[in-house]
């Protein structure tokens, strides 16, 4: 096992080897194995291809990664006092080679920018899978609204009850703007997907190596073109936090209406007995704590944003351990909490019951109606809105006060509230309020683009679809794009083990 000398005259205190390499190696062992061999496998290629490493070198070399590859990371005999995965791995290769051989599979390269280049390939495909899961909350959505255009609810403003409008509707809101928070997520990408390798400690190198190379075999779309840039660069890292904290916030938005809806005063909705617990006193309960994991875990993501800009935002622009390790520390935390809200969510959603008469009766009874009365108003005997406006508002009054709800809303009601406003004398059909005060026409006549009437979410959700079909092809797209790298990959490695032959 080689020993780590150079500068340093002592051992790693166990403080450090305690508190700073063990916790890392092994976060590395289980998240980065497979691509740090893979880095070390193409920038060998690269090597190899520019004449910079012999062909034997290289194939010796080769031959060890593909035993790491095959065998996994127990083949190692980790030594915390080497300080990380990286130089565990090139000690192994060293064992197996020699220092001459194994120790030419730096050349031209640093530890800084393999970190670099290991944290973008991973994130890129945690978003990947996070950019699926929020496809399938949409398509969840619009399943759900499909099946409700015509159930009716209220809509709501400051909890209380403003217009009718229908489930449906309230969904299709929902999911435009998951639709952005995809685009949001999506966007990151190309900041992503950009290869920092070749940018060595922070000046790049001296020896001719093919940065194209080895950004094509894999799979960035482009290089970082300032070598400095390539390893200090971690703003990227704080975009997709951004966009994931934005993505928590309306999902714990959601949870949080279907929370008050789940509640008994009103009724709305049942989430199903598989995601709900029961208490250890209270025989009646059925707690709806989905929600309330999938609401808190919007705070650990906002959280995780907080900290990476904090521990960024007075480091040096250049590497550091703070700027490489400290500040993607809760980075897969949030990764995984956005991934687990998700799954809550739409596991939460398959199990709903929608309580439809309960919805309807509310609706019917808490003055959400009572706008489009002050529009009829207007209409049929021409007053200003504000004049029908306070006309409607004495009416309420007086409804409330006789304990009554809106359905109990007579012509005669209204009749008075004319006279007491205006001081004119006007007749008021049964008809003309009952009409007014209908949930269901009131909702019928919202055609306007953008509103509630059952045509137009209909509309809306066709749009919805449309879009969610484009983003799943682009998905598709970026995973083509990692598979063709990787049949390349797969392609240099071949050719290097027949040449082994």
């Amino acid at each position: 096992m080689i020993s780590l000398v150079g500068r340093l005259k002592e051992s790693p205190s166990q403080e450090m080897i305690d508190l700073l390499f063990k916790p890392s190696i092994r976060s590395d062992l289980k998240h980065h194995y497979s691509y740090l061999l893979k880095i070390n496998s193409v920038h060998l290629f690269m090597l190899k291809s520019e004449g910079i490493i012999s062909d034997e070198a290289a194939s010796k070399i080769h031959s060890v990664l593909t035993h790491l590859q095959v065998t996994g990371k127990e083949a190692l005999s980790i030594n915390p006092a080497l300080e990380d995965l990286y130089f565990n791995v090139e000690a192994y290769i060293i064992e197996q080679t020699g220092p001459e051989i194994g120790g030419q599979m730096h050349t031209g390269r640093s530890r800084n920018d393999i970190l670099a280049t290991v944290t973008r390939m991973r994130i890129r495909e945690e978003m990947i899978e996070i950019y699926e899961l929020v496809c399938t909350l949409r398509r969840t959505l619009i399943d759900l609204a499909t099946e409700h255009t015509s159930t009716l609810m209220t809509g709501y403003t400051h909890l209380q009850p403003a217009e009718p409008i229908t489930f449906a509707h309230y969904l299709s809101a929902l999911l435009h703007g998951f639709e952005r928070d995809f685009t949001r997520l999506y966007n990151c990408y190309a900041h992503i997907n950009k290869s920092p390798l070749g940018s060595c400690a922070l000046a790049s190198t001296t020896f001719s190596i093919n940065r194209k190379f080895t950004m094509e075999l894999l799979g960035f779309a482009d290089l970082l073109e300032n070598s400095l840039d390539g390893i200090a660069s971690r703003d990227y890292a704080l975009e997709a936090l951004s966009a994931l904290s934005i993505f928590s916030n309306s999902l714990s938005r959601f949870a949080q209406d279907l929370y008050t809806w789940c509640s008994y005063e009103f009724g709305y909705l049942e989430v199903g007995h598989s995601v709900a617990v029961i208490s250890s006193i209270m025989p009646q309960k059925k707690n709806p704590v989905t929600l309330e994991h999938i609401k808190a875990k919007a705070g650990h993501i906002q959280g995780a944003l907080v900290s990476s800009l904090s521990v960024l935002k007075n480091t040096l622009y250049s590497h550091s351990r703070d700027t490489s390790m400290e500040s993607m520390k809760y980075t897969w935390e949030a990764i995984n909490e956005t991934k687990a809200a998700i799954r809550l969510m739409i596991k939460t959603l398959q199990t709903l019951t929608v309580h439809k008469d309960n919805m309807a009766a509310t609706t019917r009874q808490n003055f959400s109606t009572v706008t489009e009365l002050a529009n009829a108003l207007v209409r049929h005997y021409h007053f200003s809105f504000r004049t029908a406006h306070h006309i409607v508002a004495e009416i309420v009054n007086e409804t409330l006060n006789q304990g009554l709800g809106s359905d109990k809303i007579e012509a005669s009601a209204v009749e008075r509230a004319i006279k007491q406003v205006t001081a004119k004398t006007v007749s008021v059909t049964k008809e003309f309020v009952e009409q007014a005060l209908d949930p269901e026409r009131n909702i019928s006549l919202r055609t306007v683009r953008g509103g509630s009437a059952p045509v137009e979410v209909a509309r809306q959700l066709q749009q919805l679809e449309q879009t969610l079909a484009s983003d799943h092809q682009k998905i598709s797209d970026l995973k083509q794009a990692l598979q063709s790298a990787d049949q390349l990959y797969k392609r240099y490695a071949a050719e290097l083990e027949r040449g082994a032959q």
